[in-house]
């Protein structure tokens, strides 16, 4: 697994990718929608984001937003992108 975190990007933010090609590919916007993170490991994305926050993000509830169950979890939204 390969990451590239550049906390400077504010448009386009890469998070955290894996060398499986079967992964799923998830665009993943923050609260404020100043970021947006492309990643294809959304566990590792969690938490590496969860190193840096007090207010924890929940995998399971990052991942029903992503399932289309909810729209959204702590302002965080998430879309699987088309490969």
């Amino acid at each position: 697994m390969k990451k590239i975190l550049n906390p400077q990007a504010k448009s386009g933010y890469l998070g955290v990718y894996s060398k499986n090609k079967s992964d799923t590919n998830w665009v993943i916007k923050d609260p404020k929608k100043e970021r947006t993170f492309f990643v294809t490991n959304l566990s590792a994305f969690v938490d590496s984001v969860n190193k840096r926050r007090k207010d924890k993000l929940d995998k399971s509830h990052l991942s029903k937003v992503g399932r289309g169950e909810r729209k959204h979890h702590k302002g965080w939204t998430v879309t699987a992108l088309s490969n």
